[in-house]
């Protein structure tokens, strides 16, 4: 959901648009769990910074952290995308392609 105009609360710069973002996406989607953002910030924060901090905080002995911080929100979806085509039996393009190829007939010598 996007917010009124304001500013960033990572870069600091006034946007017209700020983006909710979630800090634990296993949390609550309110308060002190949301940073409003500019859509380059947002990005940023979900797919580089999640992952980094908390890999940095692992290396630190720190443990139970959100499991939405281990990948970026962009692996997590096609995870998720993956597991779901798998569940409903919808072939991928590389499955599909494969066996496209193996219905070729050999090539012959010329």
């Amino acid at each position: 959901m996007k917010t009124p105009a304001g500013f960033c609360d990572i870069c600091g710069h006034h946007v017209a648009i700020r983006q909710r973002a979630h800090i634990v996406a296993e949390g609550r989607k309110t308060g002190p769990n949301l940073l409003l953002l500019c859509p380059s910030c947002h990005i940023i924060f979900d797919t580089r910074l999640k992952p980094a901090i908390c890999r940095a905080l692992r290396e630190a002995g720190v443990g139970n952290l959100p499991a939405s911080w281990e990948t970026s929100i962009y692996e997590q979806a096609a995870r998720a995308s993956q597991a779901a085509r798998a569940r409903s039996g919808v072939a991928t393009k590389g499955s599909a392609a494969r066996r496209s190829i193996a219905r070729l007939p050999a090539p012959t010598e010329a």
